[in-house]
This record gives C-alpha cells, sequence and structure tokens, in this order.
C-alpha cells in the first residue's frame, strides 16, 4: 500500500517510520533541508528499540498516494485543505489535536474522511530523529461514512504500533480533548512535566478545577472516570513535556486556539463560567504575542 504522511513533526515521523515496516511510504515535510536529510539517512526512531526507517521524503506536495495522513497542527491546516480540494478522491486520516479541524472537513466531501486519535508519545530529537516515548494505539473512526478496510490496510500488526477502528468519533475525540485542554495548557505555562500536574497538590487542585470548567462546556458526564482518564495519561507520560510546552521552549506558535480557544468561544455562547479556561488561554497567547 502507498501511503503519503503530511508533516514532519513528531507524530508524523513516528507514523511515517512504523507504517514504512510494511507499507511504501513518503513523508512530506515543510521545507527542503528535512527532505533531504530523511531521504538520505531516513528516520531514527527511539524506544522500546531503536532502528532506521528507509523511506521517501518529498517537500513538494504531490500527495499521490491512495491514503493520506494529516500529521501538521491545526494552525498549518490551510494551506492542506487547499491542496486537498484539487484532489481526486482518496482516503485521508486527520491526525490533529482539538476540535478545530473537524468542521473543516466538510470543505472537502470528495475525499473519505477519517478522524484518528493519537495516544502515542513522540519527541521529535532532529529533523529525522524521534523518540517514540510513550507506547499508546491510533484510533481511526469515520468523519462522515468509512469503512472498516482501511485499519486492515494501514495496520502493521506491531504491538508496539497498534490501529483500531470505531465507529464514533465524538466520544474518543472528546476524551482526548478534555486531557489536552488540561494537561497542555497547565505544563506550557508552569513549564513542568506531565506528571507534576498530578503529583504536585497545588497543581492538581487547579488542573481538577480546570477539568469541572471543561466537563461544563461539553457537557460531559462520568467525571470520575473521566478524570481517571486524564490523571492517567498525565501519571504514564510524567517524564514527558507537553507538546505545548515544547512548542513555548522553542517560541513557536501553539495549538491553544484549537485546544482551548474552542472551548472559550463554546462557554461564552452558552453563559457558563469559565474563568479559568479564559485565563489560561489569554495567559499562553499572551506570551506567544511577548515573542513576535
Amino acid at each position: 500500500m502507498k501511503i503519503g504522511v503530511v508533516g514532519g513533526g513528531a507524530i508524523g515521523l513516528l507514523c511515517s517510520a512504523y507504517l514504512s515496516e510494511k507499507h511504501e511510504v513518503t513523508l512530506y515535510t515543510r521545507g527542503k533541508e528535512q527532505a533531504d536529510i530523511i531521504q538520505k539517512n531516513g528516520v531514527k526512531v527511539f524506544g522500546s528499540r531503536n532502528w532506521t526507517a528507509k523511506i521517501t521524503a518529498e517537500w513538494t506536495p504531490s500527495y499521490k498516494e491512495e491514503i493520506i495522513l494529516i500529521a501538521v497542527k491545526q494552525h498549518h491546516l490551510s494551506t492542506v485543505f487547499e491542496k486537498l480540494k484539487e484532489l481526486p478522491p482518496k482516503r485521508i486520516v486527520f491526525l490533529q489535536n482539538g476540535l478545530g479541524h473537524i468542521d473543516r472537513l466538510k470543505e472537502i466531501p470528495h475525499h473519505e474522511a477519517y478522524i484518528g486519535i493519537v495516544e502515542h508519545g513522540a519527541l521529535k530529537l532532529s529533523f529525522n530523529t524521534v523518540r517514540h516515548t510513550g507506547i499508546g494505539k491510533i484510533s481511526i473512526s469515520p468523519f462522515r461514512e468509512g469503512k472498516r478496510q482501511i485499519v486492515e490496510d494501514l495496520d502493521i500488526n506491531d504491538p508496539l504500533f497498534p490501529i483500531s477502528f470505531t465507529e464514533d468519533w465524538k466520544p474518543i475525540v472528546m476524551k482526548k480533548l478534555v486531557a489536552n485542554a488540561v494537561i497542555n495548557p497547565l505544563t506550557a505555562l508552569f513549564g513542568v512535566r506531565n506528571g507534576q500536574l498530578v503529583e504536585n497538590s497545588e497543581l492538581l487542585f487547579i488542573a481538577q478545577k480546570l477539568f469541572l470548567e471543561i466537563c461544563a462546556v461539553l457537557e460531559l458526564k462520568k467525571k470520575e472516570e473521566l478524570w481517571e482518564y486524564v490523571a492517567e495519561i498525565a501519571k504514564k507520560t510524567r517524564h514527558n513535556r507537553s507538546s505545548m510546552l515544547i512548542d513555548r521552549d522553542n517560541k513557536k506558535k501553539t495549538e491553544i486556539d484549537a485546544i482551548l480557544g474552542v472551548l472559550l468561544q463554546k462557554g461564552q455562547q452558552k453563559g457558563i463560567p469559565i474563568h479559568l479556561i479564559e485565563f489560561l488561554y489569554k495567559a499562553i497567547k499572551g506570551l506567544e504575542n511577548l515573542e513576535e
């Protein structure tokens, strides 16, 4: 199977490397330098096992493959969508955090669109090196209508990189959104690793208050079960720096709009008290603006 992966960040590198065990993979990067390095030296993966995947890398977006995985961050999607509108029908899996991309899938009705939820931990170390910091899974759901066949086509039967199919994307997207909305902004603001949010009593108090605001905005039930999910992610990735903290460290634009910005808008529309959500959103945006 020929598979295209769009985006040379941590998740793009990780997916490209593992999928290349069974498939013919082309990784589309944003720049020529990264594409040249990967084309020459492959993608190096460190984790439960260390290995190098030989894959094709390009920086000009042809997207000629039958299945395309979109692994860029939310604020880089506009350019990708313009290209997708020009392509013939394909199977496309979106791997973004947050909700910002969901409504935009209506812009590409001729494609078979899927929503993917990535639960792996990954850290980009260089243009062609990624550390697999936490073994999870990728869950794939059809946005409108889709077939389970896509998982059978993508699955590489590797216990380090499982892929599963679920009919309804909303529950898993909401769970991942809540975890991201709690962990990412707080770690980015306080400059702490994920585990410190549940190990430090004061940070835990703030995290739980934020969690309750998020649940109110999204009208979520089973709060105890959902909090256990969030806390378990923080514990499993306790040594990790969140993607938003890494973006802050590197003075890059964060995904705060896609994660908390959407919740802020929903809360304001519903007239729900969202003081922590608003504070964290403004705090991260303010830090970004200081560096412009």
